[in-house]
């Protein structure tokens, strides 16, 4: 259980240094994701044999955050990699947008 919590903590620390670094106050609904998907698995690990699977698991999503693959604010999007708008990348060259090739 105390892997299950100290996952918690390290979790709401990487959400809420986020947040603040790019400037804005963490958002109730961002602590509050960890805070529901952490009790959940809290609540599973307390079926003894479960204990491990719930310990992994957490420490997995703690992962997830880390490397961007979920992120608390939108937790429907896991997996998802956000792809640039080709409509807004420009050369420097009067706003408009072009393709580079690489050879």
């Amino acid at each position: 259980m105390a892997g299950i919590l100290i996952a918690w903590l390290v979790e709401t620390g990487i959400v809420m240094y986020r947040d603040i670094s790019k400037g804005n106050p963490p958002l109730p609904a961002d602590i509050l994701a960890p805070f529901i998907v952490m009790g959940t698995l809290g609540t599973i690990a307390l079926y003894r044999p479960a204990q491990t699977f719930a310990t992994v698991t957490a420490w997995g999503v703690v992962g997830a955050t880390l490397l961007n693959f979920w992120n608390p604010s939108s937790p429907l999007s896991i997996g998802k990699v956000s792809k640039p708008n080709p409509s807004t990348a420009t050369s420097g060259g009067g706003g408009k947008a072009t393709k580079h090739s690489v050879l």
